[in-house]
């Protein structure tokens, strides 16, 4: 159903589309009549992508021949969708409560819980679930949901090639790793790049002067932070349990592994991420991100680059 409400008029109150249910003919004849420019994607003029033949071909078709207002018609029932599948996943998330349970900080399901609900309602159960353990439901099929479900005792389930799911003792959980990553810490100056063996990355920090235009995010590999608030040395290590920072716009400051939960980190990633911390304050965590409080802004007079990269294979 989700799937089928198609995009939302937004995601976690970080990307919003105000447009998203006008026409886009509307919109560019709105502009037109104002003299106003606009720019326009060149991808979505590809082919190549099956979103862009339905836009450019099918809809068009369908529009000709059967249809004319297929566009508003489509428009109710995404809306439609959308406003059922909210009411599902609240019920969902309610019954979810009782049905998932946290044993040393790992998520369990108790299948007979799930599976007395009618079976929409358990089958979105077990997606919660799936979504403690996993971080998101990427590449997750119905068969998969099915299969969780019908789960007997003592059973296993590859999920996926890390991922191997069991019941036992009337609850299914996810199969701890023969091995743990193991813990690393390092006390940075940041006058050398530091290299991490634990997971073949170096890190160096730049200091810059104020750039044209500011830049206060982080691409993945690189966080520009406000340099006079940035103390080094810094502590580089792992997550630690109970970890909280206010990421950027965030409304206060989040448990560090809800971000990542919410941001979609795989769960066998989330502890090998990179913590910076600045004054035992957490300023960045790779492919978060950065701190509120240390981002860049008009008043920043020289910023902090840090820059993460993958070290080659050593022959």
């Amino acid at each position: 159903m989700k799937g089928l409400g198609s995009i939302y008029p937004a995601v976690e109150g970080t990307i919003i589309r105000p447009l998203l249910f006008v026409e886009r003919q509307d919109i560019e004849e709105y502009l037109r009549e104002r003299g106003m420019e606009f720019r326009q994607d060149e991808s979505n003029l590809d082919r190549s992508f099956t979103r862009n033949k339905i836009r450019l071909d099918l809809i068009p078709a369908i529009q000709k021949n059967f249809a004319p207002k297929i566009i508003p018609q489509i428009s109710k029932i995404v809306s439609i969708l959308q406003e059922e599948d909210a009411l599902m996943e609240k019920l969902a998330a309610h019954e979810a409560r009782d049905a998932i349970l946290f044993k040393h900080g790992e998520a369990h399901l108790d299948p007979s819980t799930a599976l007395i609900l009618p079976r929409a309602l358990g089958r979105r159960v077990v997606r919660h679930f799936l979504r403690e353990i996993k971080g998101d439901l990427r590449e997750i099929s119905f068969e998969d949901v099915e299969s969780i479900l019908n789960l007997a005792e003592g059973e296993s389930f590859q999920l996926k090639k890390e991922l191997l799911l069991k019941r036992e003792k009337g609850l299914i959980f996810r199969k701890p790793e023969r091995h743990r990553e193991a813990a690393y810490e390092f006390l940075w100056d940041g006058l050398r790049p530091l290299k991490i063996d634990e997971l073949n990355l170096s890190i160096k920090a730049e200091k810059r002067k104020m750039p044209p235009s500011p830049r206060d995010f982080d691409d993945g590999s690189h966080a520009f932070l406000d340099g006079s608030k940035v103390h080094f040395p810094l502590v580089v290590r792992n997550r630690r349990e109970g970890d909280r920072y206010r990421p950027l716009g965030a409304p206060g400051r989040k448990k560090l592994k809800e971000v990542m939960r919410a941001k979609s980190v795989p769960l066998d990633e989330r502890n090998k991420r990179p913590v910076f911390v600045s004054d035992s304050e957490i300023i960045w965590v790779v492919g978060l991100p950065v701190a509120d409080r240390f981002k860049v802004s008009s008043a920043t007079e020289e910023i902090v680059v840090l820059t993460v990269s993958a070290d080659k294979p050593q022959r």
